[in-house]
């Protein structure tokens, strides 16, 4: 079964993060499937890496949020609704989690809190 991995983290990440997600995409094996939010930072960073190596992905932004809350009859009542509720979406399409969360604020935390609660496993550049 292929694994979807999930790759979260701070828009102003610094140089050693990026190196880590670009270090961390490179030990996935070849048939993962990464999804990130397509942020500056280290979910840009994270899709480069998986499309260097020519792994599947997909970039789930907030207009992806937008769609799908349209498609449900509900409108965004601010526009961090649809950054929230992309994260929402990040955290049940994978399977696991990958969030560097280092210098991060509100929104890689908000999809940490979001796939802990649909019981992804999560691992924090932290830990």
């Amino acid at each position: 079964m292929t694994e979807v991995v999930a790759i979260v983290g701070a828009r102003d990440a610094d140089e050693a993060t990026l190196n880590a997600v670009w270090d961390f995409v490179r030990e996935l094996p070849g048939d993962t499937f990464v999804i990130s939010g397509g942020a500056a930072g280290v979910d840009r960073h994270a899709i480069a890496a998986a499309r260097e190596r020519g792994l599947p992905c997909a970039v789930l932004t907030p207009v992806t949020g937008d769609l799908a809350l349209a498609r449900a009859g509900v409108q965004a009542r601010q526009p961090r609704d649809s950054y929230l509720f992309r994260n929402t979406l990040i955290a049940i399409a994978c399977t696991r989690m990958q969030a560097y969360v280092r210098g991060s604020r509100g929104g890689t935390r908000d999809a940490v809190r979001q796939a802990k609660r649909f019981k992804r496993p999560v691992k924090t550049s932290d830990e």
